[in-house]
């Protein structure tokens, strides 16, 4: 998982050591004390150079702090699990323009990324908005290449697009199914994740 990870970052100039920032919507922390703390708003993993923020909701006093902790950490690249939440601190930063976080590329999944979600991310963060598409069953990752079309990771599992049990010729929407090939413990075996997409018919010009 972490290997295709990379090979995917890497389409988007991301290297192993750049600084990440993580922006989540449910993320709680721990005081030093070791009680759970719905106040702070990060914590700096520094083995591997990710500050993981906190968004939880649409507070702008939150914004604002989690702002200032983006401006502090100057991050290479963006991840977030919420492009609707990350437009919302996407709007706070174009409500003021003197604030520049200048990443390499935002990335969003989660979601359903919408066109006007990624003008914004876009417009606010001054750089390209990257979608992913994945699940938590970790069987079937998709990510954009710089042609802006969804590739998949095929070794993470075998993905076919079924409708009433038969393949859904390309453009044709289907249930996604999937068999996973890495999972010993509990392997997916046709397993459908509950989401809908096709497959394209041509192949992709970034080859």
């Amino acid at each position: 998982g972490n290997a295709v990870l990379a090979r995917f970052f890497s389409w988007h100039g991301v290297r192993r050591g750049h600084r990440v920032a993580d922006v989540g919507n449910s993320l709680v922390f721990r005081s030093p004390t070791g009680e759970w703390d719905y106040e702070r708003v990060s914590h700096h993993d520094r083995r591997n150079n990710v500050l993981h923020l906190s968004l939880l909701g649409f507070d702008p006093q939150r914004r604002a702090l989690l702002t200032q902790e983006l401006l502090r950490f100057r991050p290479d690249f963006i991840r977030a699990g919420s492009p609707t939440l990350l437009a919302f601190l996407s709007l706070y930063l174009l409500d003021h323009p003197e604030i520049h976080i200048r990443p390499r590329v935002v990335f969003v999944g989660g979601e359903r990324l919408l066109p006007d979600q990624r003008a914004v991310i876009g417009e606010a963060f001054a750089c390209p908005v990257v979608d992913v598409y994945g699940n938590w069953e970790y069987v079937v990752f998709g990510g954009e290449c710089a042609q802006g079309r969804l590739h998949l990771a095929t070794e993470m599992g075998i993905v076919e697009i079924l409708r009433d049990g038969r393949p859904c010729p390309p453009g044709e929407p289907g249930d996604i199914t999937i068999t996973s090939l890495w999972n010993r413990a509990f392997p997916f075996v046709r397993y459908q994740i509950g989401d809908v997409a096709f497959l394209e018919g041509q192949p992709c010009a970034c080859g």
